[in-house]
């Protein structure tokens, strides 16, 4: 069956800045109980929870493949955010420097539907997406994730909203667009590629 993990990772290590990560992930986090980093990896993440590792320099937070999808970009930070599924054989990456996104790639089944910013110099010898991610992994976090033991202490974090002033504002414009309006973007969402 293959892996199907997906997270951003952090090159910095915030285990005793819970409320910096808040910020970053737009949510408060809940602390439910400590997890060991086989089953933080566990396929298929809920979008209920969080798993987060902490190595020596980053942070590694496994998310459910559609909040992976997208960038997360901090000041003065290196990000990632991967989505790797060889069930379905769907790789993205966002990869952020200094809050300027560098690379974006979405392929699914050979088939790339994104591919913006410059290609890294060892993409030239290497073509398949997951050995990308596994490089953009170790890079960022400071540890591959083949060297990171199965019995590692990580943390399981409930999401809690941050209540948003504008979101019933935001409830009202979008229930006011018509039918037609949301039927004219055929487009699917990257998420839904699979």
């Amino acid at each position: 069956m293959g892996f199907n993990i997906s997270g951003l990772v952090i090159d910095k290590n915030y285990e005793n800045k819970i409320l910096e990560l808040q910020q970053i992930l737009d949510c408060e986090l809940t602390f439910d109980k400590e997890v060991n980093f086989e089953e933080a990896s566990e396929n298929w993440k809920s979008d209920k929870y969080c798993d987060i590792y902490f190595s020596e320099k980053g942070t590694l937070i496994f998310l459910s493949f559609e909040k992976s999808g997208f960038e997360f970009p901090v000041l003065n930070q290196t990000t990632l955010t991967f989505v790797l599924s060889e069930m379905s054989m769907t790789f993205s990456i966002n990869y952020t420097e200094n809050q300027k996104l560098l690379r974006t790639i979405v392929e699914t089944e050979d088939s790339i539907y994104i591919d913006e910013g410059n290609p890294f110099p060892f993409e030239e010898n290497e073509s398949d997406k997951s050995e990308l991610i596994y490089h953009l992994f170790e890079k960022t976090l400071g540890k591959s994730f083949w060297d990171i033991d199965l019995d590692e202490k990580c943390y399981r974090y409930y999401f809690k909203e941050i209540h948003n002033p504008f979101q019933n504002m935001e409830n009202k414009l979008e229930t006011e667009q018509t039918v037609s309006e949301k039927n004219t973007n055929k487009q699917k969402t990257w998420w839904k590629l699979w």
